[in-house]
């Protein structure tokens, strides 16, 4: 995805980074975005405290992550059913060839055992968590996800 966005999306004063959350060592940045993996650090509060302490004051910190009402970890059906579901508009979306290639990757055993591995928050433990974090943030609910956006005040 970082290739993608490079090749598509390049800007001269815009830098692409892949990097462990806790081993980044830098001046700050002007935006930290994350999408749908911070629910993978062991110490999911703590992952929200170091990515706090990435931004720089007048800053701001954009991210998604998935949430679960009903369990920490959806069983495998939730996952498969929900493809095949969706596969009618992918083939739409982006024609059969490639809607195949998603539908044969959403159930290969390396993805589902990632899915099944992963750990999500309920909406309330998402919005309790990140408040302590990040106080005034605001939130979208996008279904499967909650969106935060919080600016950081100091000096900005």
């Amino acid at each position: 995805m970082i290739a993608i966005a490079r090749e598509r999306r390049s800007r001269p004063n815009l830098e692409y980074r892949v990097a462990d959350l806790f081993e980044v060592d830098d001046e700050g940045f002007d935006l930290v975005y994350s999408h749908t993996v911070l629910h993978h650090p062991p110490d999911y509060r703590a992952g929200l405290e170091q990515l706090k302490s990435l931004v720089r004051p007048g800053g701001t910190v954009a991210l998604i992550d998935n949430v679960c009402d009903f369990y920490p970890t959806p069983p495998r059906r939730v996952y498969t059913w929900g493809a095949i579901r969706g596969f009618p508009a992918e083939i739409r979306r982006v024609g059969l060839r490639h809607a195949w290639f998603e539908l044969r990757f959403w159930h290969s055993k390396p993805w589902l055992e990632h899915l099944l591995s992963d750990r999500y928050l309920s909406r309330a433990q998402f919005r309790e968590i990140y408040d302590t974090v990040f106080p005034g943030a605001e939130y979208d609910d996008l279904g499967f996800a909650l969106a935060m956006r919080w600016k950081d005040e100091r000096g900005g």
